[in-house]
């Protein structure tokens, strides 16, 4: 698939919940290659997320949006052959990572695997 924006997946303002899901082989022409949340909730868990370009969030990209990365999610092998943020990107907004993998995307500028631009981030490891 191919667009301009979300070229997988596109959420508005809205909430999604994607759970052993996989999304693979987008191109968008700016931003979020795989996923792409503007104003919204994402909920990724048990999910992969790979082989996605864009450029900016290759794999991810939300805007002023919370996503959350959970229960062996992997995000990998995603390209910004332009800017930044291959793996996951996120402009204003909350990202949760908790036990997933994100590993082995590439960029031309900052952040091959997560880059994070004015949000917060929170990083952990669910013990069950």
């Amino acid at each position: 698939n191919s667009a301009y924006n979300g070229a997988g997946v596109f959420i508005s303002s809205g909430t999604v919940t994607m759970t052993s899901s996989s999304i693979h082989g987008n191109t968008a022409g700016y931003i979020g290659g795989g996923v792409y949340g503007q104003g919204g909730t994402v909920t990724l868990s048990s999910c992969i997320i790979n082989g996605n370009t864009a450029f900016q969030g290759g794999g991810v990209a939300v805007y002023g949006g919370t996503v959350a990365i959970s229960s062996n999610s992997i995000i990998s092998g995603n390209r910004c052959p332009n800017y930044r943020g291959g793996g996951v990107f996120v402009n204003g907004g909350t990202v949760a990572i908790v036990s997933s993998s994100i590993y082995g995307n590439t960029v031309m500028d900052y952040g091959p695997n997560v880059y994070v631009l004015e949000a917060q981030l929170h990083l952990g490891n669910d013990p069950h």
